[in-house]
C-alpha cells in the first residue's frame, strides 16, 4: 500500500496479475471491511456477510497499520 494515486493501468495490471481487489487511498474502514468480507465470501471462507471476531481483529489491525505514518526504517 502506497500513498501515490495509481492510474488505471496500475489497477488493471494488478488485477490481471492476480490481485483480489485494489483499494485506493484514502479509504474508509467500512469500505475496507466490506471489501474484505466480499473476498472472504468469494473464497467460501464465511457463510454470510458477517465476519468472525478474529477476522474483524485482523482486518482492523491491517487498517490501523495502513493508516500509520511510514518511518525511515524497514518494516
Amino acid at each position: 500500500m502506497t500513498g501515490h494515486r495509481p492510474d488505471e493501468a496500475d489497477r488493471v495490471i494488478s488485477l490481471e496479475l492476480g490481485a483480489e481487489d485494489y483499494v485506493v487511498k484514502p479509504f474508509g474502514l467500512r469500505e475496507l471491511l466490506a471489501r474484505a468480507r466480499a473476498i472472504l465470501r468469494r473464497k467460501g471462507m464465511v457463510g454470510t456477510a458477517r465476519t468472525s471476531g478474529s477476522e474483524r481483529l485482523q482486518i482492523r489491525w491491517l487498517a490501523a497499520r495502513a493508516s500509520q505514518p511510514k518511518t525511515g526504517r524497514s518494516q
